[in-house]
């Protein structure tokens, strides 16, 4: 929750639920980062009588394409943004390529996590994630040498089929509940 004071119009006032999310907002805020908020403060404020109902923070719906966001949305993270300081509307998008983070089990239960080494597109399909899985478990030497048959990819526990794409499965809005699954044969 947040607002400019008024009278005068002199700053502004921002509610967060803890000092630490205040602090990564005003650190990575353009504009403190461009200079124009010069200096900012977090306080603690003790409430004394009721809560304020908050409404639910609508999401934005993170697509390739720039998209404007509405006063309010909460963007996930790893999007690009656009921040017009002419008063323009904020635009955001993912990213033309960005990096994956897996986390790989194999059926005797060993788990790491790895970062794929691929950079995904919105055009990258399943199968060059399964395949890019299979040749870090290989040269991990973990596992052994592991064929891309024996990996399966799921998220929400159904499996994925090779020829999806990431923009066809929402993956970088789900990237978070892919898992990677190495069968021994």
């Amino acid at each position: 929750m947040g607002g400019a004071l008024a009278d005068p119009v002199d700053g502004g006032m921002l509610v967060f639920s803890a000092s630490e999310a205040a602090e990564n907002f005003a650190e990575a805020d353009p504009y403190v980062i461009n200079g124009i908020v010069s200096d900012w403060t977090v306080r603690e404020w003790s409430v004394v009588v009721g809560a304020l109902p908050l409404p639910p923070i609508p999401h934005f719906a993170a697509s390739y394409e720039w998209k404007r966001v509405e006063s309010g949305q909460l963007l996930p993270p790893g999007l690009e943004v656009q921040m017009p300081l002419d008063g323009g509307h904020q635009r955001a998008r993912i990213p033309p390529s960005w990096s994956l983070r897996m986390n790989v089990k194999d059926t005797a239960g060993f788990s790491f996590t790895f970062d794929a080494n691929l950079e995904v597109t919105r055009s990258t399909t399943v199968g060059e994630l399964r395949r890019a899985a299979a040749e870090h478990a290989t040269r991990s030497k973990a596992l052994g040498d592991i064929p891309a048959k024996h990996v399966s990819l799921t998220i929400d526990e159904h499996e994925l089929d090779d020829t999806q794409t990431a923009e066809e499965i929402d993956l970088f809005g789900r990237s978070s509940r892919l898992k990677v699954a190495i069968r021994a044969t």
